[in-house]
């Protein structure tokens, strides 16, 4: 059994290892709970194809629920996430394979039919994204 083992199934035998009192099994319990949702988010997307980069702003925006966002409305990246536009977004659902149809067909419609932009804007742009009123 590995430490990493020993952490992840077992941690109270950490306590009879010298020099670890019960104030650092705490603290080291926190920080593997913490970096156990990281560490799920980026082995689900990388998985999926998605750069490490791009994990790493997905899960700083979204946190635990980031696996969540990504199968229910990949698409929802390119209106939250800076640098992520409808493109990557596209990319991501598929190889995600999104259960939702409905959300790509919109995103879609909504690009051909009025011509938004696949490019992500700029932070400090002085465009805004509207969806006209007969939509």
């Amino acid at each position: 059994m590995t430490s990493l083992d020993v952490i992840e199934e077992s941690d109270e035998k950490l306590i009879e290892v010298e020099g670890i009192g019960s104030k650092r099994v705490d603290i080291i319990r926190k920080a593997w709970s913490d970096q156990k949702d990281i560490r799920e988010v980026m082995l689900f997307l990388q998985g999926n194809g998605v750069s490490s980069a791009y994990a790493a702003k997905i899960f700083k925006q979204y946190r635990s629920q980031s696996i969540d966002v990504v199968k229910e409305n990949p698409y929802r990246l390119a209106m939250d996430i800076f640098g992520i536009g409808f493109v990557t977004a596209d990319k991501i659902a598929s190889n995600a394979q999104s259960s939702s149809r409905t959300s790509r067909i919109t995103w879609r419609s909504l690009v051909r039919s009025y011509g938004f932009s696949t490019k992500p804007l700029a932070p400090n742009s002085t465009a805004s994204f509207s969806v006209p009123p007969e939509v």
